[in-house]
Order: C-alpha cells, then sequence, then structure tokens
C-alpha cells in the first residue's frame, strides 16, 4: 500500500498538517514513523479523517469528536446528536434574526440623514441589563452578561439616561426584546429589569463622537446625549414619564469623524 508524507497526505486530503497532528495526539489517527520520527500515512487512514471533518464541520467540538469515535456508547451518542440539534435550531433562530436585523437596518439608515426624523410611537416591552452606571461597572452581572453579550447585536448596546436635571443617572446596558430573550433562553433573573410597554418619543439621532472622550461630569454628558432631541421635545411641549433609552444601531467614520447612529426612545405622559 502506497505510503504519503504527512505534507502530501493533508494537502491530499484538503487539511492542514496541524490538524493531522491533532487527532494523532488525541489518538484517534495512527500514523506510521520511520528510523527518523517522520509520519507517513497510507490511504487506510481517509475514511477517519473524512469522519473527523465531517463531525466538526457538523459543530461538535474536538473533545466531542474524541469522545463521538472512540469511547462513547449507543446511549450517549444519541443524546450527543439531540444536543447538536437542539444547538443548531438555536443557530437558526439567531440567524434569521441576524437577517431580519440587517434588513431593517438598511431602511433605517437613510432616516438618519434627515431633519427632525422622529415619530411618537407604542413600543413593546423589553428586558434591559444594566452594565454599568455613573462610569462604574456592575459587578453582580458576570453570569449574566456571558450569555447576553453572545446574541450582540440582536442584543442591542443600549443606555438608560434620568432625564431629570438635578439627579443624572447614566447607565450603559443591554437591551432585548421580548421574543429574542425566549427563542435564545437568556437568563432574566436579577437585575434584569422588565421594561413594560410604553409610549415613547421615537428619535433618529446622528452625531460625532469624541474618539477619546474624557468628560466625567454626568450633566455635560447627558445634556450631550439630549442636544437633539431635546429641540424636538421643548418645540412640542412634550411631557418626560422617565429614563429614556438610547439604542445604538451603528458607529461610521466618515471623512476623518466618528458619528454614531442610535434610535434615542423618551417614554411619554400616556395623555399626550
Amino acid at each position: 500500500m502506497k505510503e504519503y508524507s504527512i505534507g502530501d497526505f493533508a494537502k491530499k486530503l484538503g487539511v492542514t498538517v496541524d490538524f493531522l497532528k491533532y487527532y494523532e495526539k488525541q489518538g484517534l489517527l495512527h500514523p506510521k514513523k520511520n528510523s527518523s520520527g517522520y509520519r507517513y500515512y497510507d490511504v487506510s487512514s481517509t475514511s477517519l479523517v473524512n469522519e473527523c471533518i465531517k463531525l466538526k464541520n457538523w459543530g461538535f467540538s474536538s473533545k466531542e469528536i474524541e469522545k463521538l469515535l472512540l469511547t462513547t456508547t449507543y446511549e450517549k451518542t444519541v443524546g450527543y446528536f439531540e444536543d447538536r440539534r437542539s444547538e443548531l435550531l438555536q443557530q437558526i433562530q439567531f440567524l434569521q434574526g441576524l437577517v431580519e436585523y440587517s434588513e431593517n437596518m438598511s431602511k433605517s439608515l437613510p432616516y438618519y440623514s434627515g431633519i427632525d426624523q422622529w415619530n411618537i410611537m407604542k413600543k413593546e416591552g423589553f428586558y434591559y441589563l444594566s452594565q454599568s452606571k455613573n462610569f462604574e461597572l456592575n459587578h453582580n452581572i458576570s453570569n449574566i452578561i456571558k450569555e447576553w453579550i453572545k446574541y450582540i447585536p440582536l442584543v442591542s448596546i443600549t443606555a438608560r439616561v434620568n432625564y431629570i436635571p438635578e439627579s443624572p443617572v447614566i447607565e450603559w446596558g443591554f437591551s432585548a426584546p421580548q421574543n429574542i430573550v425566549h427563542e435564545q433562553m437568556l437568563p432574566i433573573s436579577e437585575p434584569v429589569e422588565w421594561i413594560p410597554p410604553m409610549r415613547y418619543l421615537e428619535f433618529y439621532d446622528r452625531r460625532i463622537l469624541e474618539d477619546n472622550p474624557q468628560n466625567d461630569d454626568l450633566n455635560q454628558v447627558r445634556n450631550n446625549m439630549f442636544i437633539n432631541v431635546n429641540k424636538v421635545i421643548e418645540k412640542y411641549n412634550l411631557h418626560v414619564a422617565g429614563p429614556s433609552f438610547f439604542i445604538v444601531e451603528t458607529k461610521i467614520r466618515e471623512e476623518g469623524a466618528r458619528y454614531t447612529y442610535q434610535k434615542i426612545y423618551v417614554p411619554l405622559n400616556e395623555t399626550e
């Protein structure tokens, strides 16, 4: 039977030398070695290499592949594939969400080029997770945040800002629609908050960002964030009913300046 050097064998099978060495180390491949230590493979190893490729492309981890091919039982194998099916269904939901998100982004970005692009609307309830408050990180969210950030941008980077001048509060965190939380089974225990449905002023805001902001004056930072939407609030004498939410859509560099594109949601009294 013809023998091939590890480099030649890897090339003919479409994998890397490191791929073959890794699965040899895991005890799956057993190349022959000459007196100088050089590895040689023959065609009998092809089937096992292809099986490793199949399971890898299927999404199984290296450890799972090792167990599936070496140590597992029938019952455990069935369990592995059932678990993988559940994971794939979650991934499909996530990818479908990304498609919808991309479509919505392409439709909404043109609004930012206009003036006074806003409307008053009823926004569905959503979940909010605070990551920092007044420039200090929240240390009680370590386990929860690991799950939430997996689903950005379906989970949105969101600031919550108190509009009241006498007691400015600025929080940065994440917001997620109810359907995303349920589909992806995101944890919603404390400190995650449920924000109920409300009437909001929805404002499309585009403004220049500082590359290295150093301002820690809460009033000044808050005023800068509201600088555009305030014109609408004052012009139409709208009455703010609570903290506002700034959902960051994207950040783009244009002609040497960085711009943030964000939707601002200002809660309004129900009577307006």
